[in-house]
């Protein structure tokens, strides 16, 4: 069978566009799917981290019940979402420090909400305790 160059070169231009489209549509499916399992792998280390805040805040409010505090005055809800972890303390106040290094730089970030109000470590007492910035400026802490 003889094929002449017409249909050869048809040939070879279909071979060829099939090979370029086959090569365009891998590389969308690839974008597409990669973009799908970087959202998922997103989610879902939002959704760990969300669980271990959780869990931080319900050992904290075990830890206290241990302790004989009384919960029936505390907002558990705002308790569980203020709690964080660190060195694997659970950390909600200043006094949860138990380092002076801790303590005056507050790596959790537990008086983000107020730039009157930081963290001090009191000496005498061998404890963290919360203080206004004026306070601690004419103390000189």
């Amino acid at each position: 069978m003889k094929m002449n160059k017409k249909a050869l070169l048809d040939d070879v231009f279909d071979l060829f566009f099939t090979a370029i489209v086959a090569i365009f549509l891998l590389i969308f499916l690839g974008m597409v799917l990669s973009g799908g399992i970087k959202e998922s792998h997103k989610q879902s280390l939002e959704n760990v981290a969300e669980f271990k805040r959780m869990e931080a805040g319900f050992n904290n409010l075990k830890t206290q019940m241990w302790e004989g505090y009384n919960l029936e005055k505390i907002n558990i809800p705002e308790q569980v979402a203020k709690s964080r972890i660190l060195g694997g303390k659970t950390i909600v106040t200043c006094q949860d420090y138990l380092e002076e290094s801790t303590c005056n730089s507050d790596p959790v970030k537990t008086l983000a909400w107020s730039m009157e109000y930081r963290c001090i470590w009191i000496a005498e007492q061998n404890t963290c305790s919360v203080t206004h910035v004026l306070v601690a400026a004419v103390t000189g802490g």
